[in-house]
This record gives structure tokens, C-alpha cells and sequence, in this order.
């Protein structure tokens, strides 16, 4: 059984693969919405981060965007999300939300000039 220094080094590889994987996924996005043929599918990279895995997923834009909104991961079937990843997701997922919540407040309780 690796150590637990082994399976830390393991890890933060996957994480750091997994945020690259889904910033060219951001890119492939941008390509696409430029693209005249917009309406087509696209392969995106699978963000599961394991080491072996060079996996595509083919998407249209829109179905890419739903993942997104929902912000889970492009993921082949089968494959799933590094629980370091999935929680950082969930925590920013979160934030987000919060910030949202505090600017319509602050927004609802200013008075009409």
C-alpha cells in the first residue's frame, strides 16, 4: 500500500490535472461559440483527473453549458471526480450562491432615486 505522503503526491497530480483538463474545456467552449458551425458537437477532455485517463467526451455547446451551470465535470461514463475536486467545486458552488444572496439584499433594500 502506498504511503500517505505517496497518496498525497498522487492526488494534488490529479487535482492539478483535473483544473487544466477544464480550463481547455473553457477554451474548447470559447473556440465553438466563435465557430459558424456552433451547433455541432465538440470534444472535450474528461476532467475525472486520473493519470491514465485521456479520455474525449463529445458535447454540444449547450449540453457542455448545462455541466457547467450545474457545476459538475465532463466526465466519460464510468469515470468520477476526485473527492478533493468535487469538494472545492461544492465550496466555491456554494460561495458563489452566497455572494449572490448578499448583492440582491444589498440591491432590494436600496431606495429608488
Amino acid at each position: 500500500m502506498p504511503s500517505a505522503g505517496r497518496r498525497a503526491v498522487v492526488a494534488s497530480k490529479r487535482v492539478v490535472k483535473t483544473a487544466t483538463l477544464t480550463e481547455a474545456n473553457v477554451h474548447v467552449r470559447e473556440v465553438a461559440a466563435r465557430s459558424a458551425s456552433g451547433g455541432r458537437e465538440w470534444e472535450f477532455f474528461c476532467e475525472c483527473g486520473r493519470p491514465d485517463c485521456n479520455a474525449v467526451v463529445t458535447l454540444t455547446i449547450e449540453a457542455y453549458t448545462d455541466i457547467r451551470d450545474a457545476e459538475t465535470a465532463v466526465l466519460t461514463p464510468g469515470h468520477t471526480l476526485n473527492p478533493v475536486v468535487r469538494a472545492k467545486r461544492l465550496r466555491e458552488g456554494a460561495q458563489a450562491a452566497r455572494l449572490e444572496v448578499e448583492f440582491q439584499t444589498r440591491r432590494s433594500s436600496q431606495k429608488p432615486s
